[in-house]
């Protein structure tokens, strides 16, 4: 397994290389990330219902989209976040 020291606050790169590294390593991986103040929402929830939009545009919080289910979640420098895969081998029949 290594690690992906990722260094970068920008959470469309950060979102962007979680999907890239899901679909295309096949070694087992974890990356460590920052972001800006970002809401990240799920593949199916509506801004609308999840986000306080005004006070977003008011304060510079940026708001983003992942790949994956899973609901709203609040992503500042002040925190670390972090991604990976771990393949299982398929078990024989």
């Amino acid at each position: 397994m290594f690690c992906i020291d990722n260094r970068c606050t920008d959470i469309y790169f950060n979102l962007a290389a979680e999907e890239y590294l899901l679909k295309q390593k096949r070694e087992n991986y974890f990356m460590l990330w920052q972001a800006t103040p970002t809401v990240v929402i799920g593949k199916h929830q509506r801004v609308e219902a999840e986000v306080d939009t005004d006070y977003t545009q008011q304060y510079g919080v940026r708001i983003a989209r992942r790949f994956s289910g899973g609901g709203a979640v609040y992503h500042s420098a002040a925190q670390g976040s972090f991604g990976g895969n771990r393949r299982c081998k398929e078990a024989s029949a």
